[in-house]
């Protein structure tokens, strides 16, 4: 099951008892908060969620699938995050969670 930023942004109005219009604006918002201070290489920890974190990869070589071709790969920033503790707990020990996923919708 996946769910696109509309119904995201539907799901929050609701939970935050708002209008759709002032839910996207919040939604954009934090977004783009995280975005930026990831940018400057801050780390973002959201309790009971994660945390988001900077990190730069390692060079490593690889081959070119089209020719064949050994090449290197560079070194380059990514982004990551670590999901606390307590929610993964709670993702495990969704009964619910597994019947969805079980019957694969």
């Amino acid at each position: 099951m996946k769910i696109g930023k509309t119904e995201f942004t539907k799901q929050v109005a609701v939970n935050a008892n708002t209008s759709v219009v002032r839910a996207e604006e919040m939604v954009d918002a934090v977004f783009s908060t995280l975005r930026e201070c990831l940018s400057e290489g801050m780390n973002v920890t959201i309790p009971g969620f994660g945390r988001f974190y900077v990190y730069r990869s390692q060079p490593r070589n690889s081959t070119n699938p089209r020719t064949h071709e050994e090449i290197v790969v560079p070194a380059y920033n990514r982004a990551g995050i670590r999901y606390c503790t307590q929610f993964v707990e709670e993702l495990k020990n969704n009964e619910n969670l597994t019947k969805v996923l079980e019957a694969g919708e």
